[in-house]
């Protein structure tokens, strides 16, 4: 797994994993997991809030999007 210790390296790596899950067609399970688990890696409040920021963007752009369980 990617180990960014640098704040601003890791906020970017967040936008983009959301980029392409956003643009994907079939949502990659393991990316999913990524984003949801990344500001327990790198626990800074700036990067919670783009964290937060990445899932409101995912859910309003991929509605249709659905995991199973």
């Amino acid at each position: 797994m990617l180990w960014l210790q640098d704040v601003g390296q890791f906020k970017c790596m967040l936008f983009r994993v959301t980029a392409l899950l956003v643009t994907s067609k079939d949502a990659d399970r393991r990316l999913l997991q990524y984003l949801c688990i990344a500001p327990v890696r790198l626990f800074e409040e700036s990067v919670m809030e783009s964290a937060v920021a990445c899932w409101e963007w995912l859910l309003a752009a991929r509605s249709d999007l659905r995991v199973q369980v």
